[in-house]
């Protein structure tokens, strides 16, 4: 070993300790059971039900974010879930995607129960669009790939007209930086993959037409009231509680939270 060999073990020898202890870290989350790991392969009648659903973040177990929350959507039905900012509409769509668990009750999917499915399936059932979308910084073909490896060009064109993008003639392109056309790309490579359920977080109101929609059980997040009186239903969240659930006129004759937020154009 010459001087130059020895110097670098010298200097290397000190940082060996600190490589084995993050080996043992990055080991330790690989040999990690998941909790999420469940083997029903079916969704029944493909409703959504949330059954008395209570969450708290793990680092305040005793501040619940949404309490004993109630609704459900029939399957092909859209649902969109209103109130005002803070009432934890978003972490409803988070618990759907399975990022947590209920600390209370249970989410169950043709009256089965959240817990025997397992992520990778049930994520394999949905298009997701949340409320800042990921997009690689590549062109608008690979991020599509990435939804749907074999995606042909028909099969985006068709998707993005149905968000009204049709002015994107090549998809070599890279995709835009943000605004609201990014927006409509996810929601594209949501709709490539053809699945069965959408969960849309601060969707365009006509990207919940029935053409976009086609028949699959939506379930969104918008404060835009044009998108929400298209939903079947309608669920109205105030301080993590579900106050009311109706659609549009109904709501707007009995409940009061509603119609301010309508009034207002605070949701």
């Amino acid at each position: 070993m010459g001087i130059g060999s020895a110097g670098l073990f010298v200097f290397l020898m000190p940082k060996w300790g600190d490589t084995k202890l993050a080996m043992y870290d990055v080991f330790s989350v690989l040999d990690r059971s998941s909790e999420v790991s469940g083997k029903h392969s079916g969704v029944g009648d493909g409703s959504v039900e949330f059954a008395d659903v209570s969450f708290a973040y793990p680092h305040c177990p005793d501040k619940a974010v949404v309490r004993n929350v109630n609704f459900s959507v029939h399957a092909g039905q859209s649902l969109a879930i209103v109130g005002p900012s803070g009432s934890g509409k978003t972490l409803l769509l988070e618990l759907l995607m399975k990022f947590y668990h209920a600390s209370k009750g249970e989410v169950k999917i043709g009256g089965v129960s959240f817990a025997e499915f397992s992520a990778k399936f049930w994520r394999k059932q949905i298009g997701y669009v949340p409320q800042r979308p990921v997009l690689f910084d590549t062109t608008i073909r690979r991020n599509m790939m990435y939804s749907k490896a074999d995606v042909t060009f028909e099969e985006f064109q068709t998707c993005a007209k149905l968000v009204n993008l049709q002015e994107i003639d090549d998809w070599r392109r890279s995709v835009p930086v943000d605004g609201e056309e990014r927006k409509r790309l996810a929601l594209v490579q949501a709709l490539v993959r053809n699945p069965r359920y959408l969960l849309l977080d601060g969707i365009p109101s006509d990207c919940v037409k029935p053409d976009v929609i086609g028949g699959r059980t939506a379930i969104f997040v918008s404060d835009d009231d044009a998108a929400i009186m298209q939903a079947d239903s309608i669920v109205v969240l105030c301080n993590g509680t579900v106050v009311h659930q109706g659609d549009h006129q109904s709501l707007k004759e009995n409940s009061g939270v509603y119609r301010s937020l309508v009034d207002s154009a605070s949701f």
